[in-house]
């Protein structure tokens, strides 16, 4: 036979157990989210460091240029 205590502690197991499940799984999900988010972030650098690059490059060759157009 069970107590009116017993009952509610079953109760209470049974709802936090799932309160617990449905947490995991959202912070699962929003830690997916975090991921792609990290991810496209990371697109956006590269690309940046990459055109950085592309147009140092060339301003570093034209002011070499003009340094040793003006020393002569």
């Amino acid at each position: 036979m069970i107590d009116a205590t017993q009952l509610l502690l079953g109760l209470v197991i049974i709802t936090l157990t799932v309160m617990l499940a449905v947490i995991g799984f959202q912070v699962a999900s929003i830690l997916r989210v975090f991921r792609s988010t990290i991810e496209k972030m990371n697109k956006v650098l590269d690309d940046t460091g990459t055109v950085s690059e592309s147009i140092s490059k060339p301003l570093s060759l034209i002011s070499s240029f003009l340094q040793k157009k003006i020393n002569f």
